[in-house]
């Protein structure tokens, strides 16, 4: 069986290279991309924002989020990270990193472009799974539509709410309305959370944080000073929030989001994942209110299958499919990295 793969040598060049697919090691899978959605962080990778790092865009995780159909099975394959049975045709979820798990040793491999297993990157017809890569079988409950952003996305806004500690009663406030901070309204509702407020610039997107589940919603156009914003969130949220969680990328927004903080709060860096942006920050902010400054950069593989769950819950309540937008095949990889909107880009094998 042969496949195709997008590689990204340097920033904005592509090349769709083939190769045959190699067979599952023991523990291991082979799987047929489905859908596989544009991360922001395949976006600064793309745009050369990460150049500073070294690293090949390979080693950067190009092309991660996504998920597929079972095509091959290695000696020993016979359930997911779960215990659920696992049988060729199955749609499946795997993490973004490899780690410990029950079914194989690590082989300790590198991605690296044209070099074995050749086939990491969900920009590809097929991914090669090995045995210390966590994977979960899809609930049969779930639509295709739902499930791209699963691996990445989703894992890494309902992390990023347990590193802030929401539940019962919190008063939450999320900074930026793009996929993860849509999934983390959606979410932090789920886990009791008394207030949602959404901030963004878009008006689409803060529509949609509505649908998904956000009180109040805040456009940053209308209130264009950080003093407006902070004073407006600190009303809609009577008195300050016990969690801020940043997804929008933008530095500037650390002080802004820490004023917003009610004492003992805590606000939750998530979407600067990258080197080279800074801010001016006064640290009296979090020492009068006793709050605390964390970050949160991924998600661990026990989330997965809780995730699955969640969106079996709400499947019907929230506009999962929302999430998703346009589809581009991959020869056409360039136009999805280049959308823009709300929703994520698709690519479709």
């Amino acid at each position: 069986m042969k496949g195709r793969i997008a590689e990204l040598h340097r920033p904005g060049g592509l090349r769709i290279a083939e190769y045959a697919v190699p067979d599952p090691e023991p523990g291991g899978l082979v799987v047929q991309v489905e859908q596989a959605t544009v991360c922001g962080s395949d976006l600064h990778i793309w745009h050369g924002d990460t150049d500073s790092t070294g690293l090949p865009a390979s080693l950067l995780g190009f092309g991660h989020e996504g998920f597929g159909r079972i095509v091959a099975l290695g000696e020993g394959t016979e359930v997911d990270d779960a215990g659920q049975p696992l049988a060729i045709g199955d749609r499946v979820v795997h993490h973004v990193m490899a780690s410990h798990t029950g079914r194989g040793p690590d082989p300790n491999l590198q991605r690296r472009y044209g070099e074995f297993p050749y086939f990491f990157s969900t920009f590809a017809d097929q991914v090669w799974i090995g045995a210390t890569r966590p994977v979960f079988r899809v609930p049969d409950a779930l639509g295709d539509d739902v499930l791209a952003p699963v691996n990445c996305a989703m894992g890494a806004a309902v992390s990023a709410l347990i590193t802030g500690g929401v539940g019962f009663g919190s008063r939450v406030v999320v900074l930026g309305a793009g996929g993860l901070g849509l999934t983390a309204v959606a979410a932090a509702s789920h886990m009791g959370a008394a207030r949602v407020v959404a901030v963004d610039l878009a008006a689409d997107r803060l529509e949609l944080a509505t649908a998904f589940g956000a009180d109040a919603a805040v456009d940053a156009r209308e209130t264009p000073t950080a003093a407006e914003r902070i004073a407006l969130v600190r009303e809609l949220t009577d008195g300050g929030a016990d969690v801020v969680l940043d997804f929008a990328r933008v530095a500037a927004l650390l002080p802004e989001g820490a004023a917003m903080l009610a004492r003992h709060g805590t606000f939750v860096e998530v979407g600067l994942f990258f080197p080279g942006t800074s801010a001016p920050f006064d640290p009296s902010v979090l020492l009068g209110g006793r709050a605390k400054l964390v970050g949160s950069a991924g998600y661990p593989p026990e989330l997965l299958p809780r995730i699955l769950a969640f969106l079996v819950a709400t499947q019907h309540t929230r506009p999962w499919s929302r999430l998703v937008g346009e589809r581009f095949g991959l020869d056409d990889l360039a136009g999805a990295l280049d959308a823009t909107g709300p929703a994520r880009a698709v690519v479709v094998p």
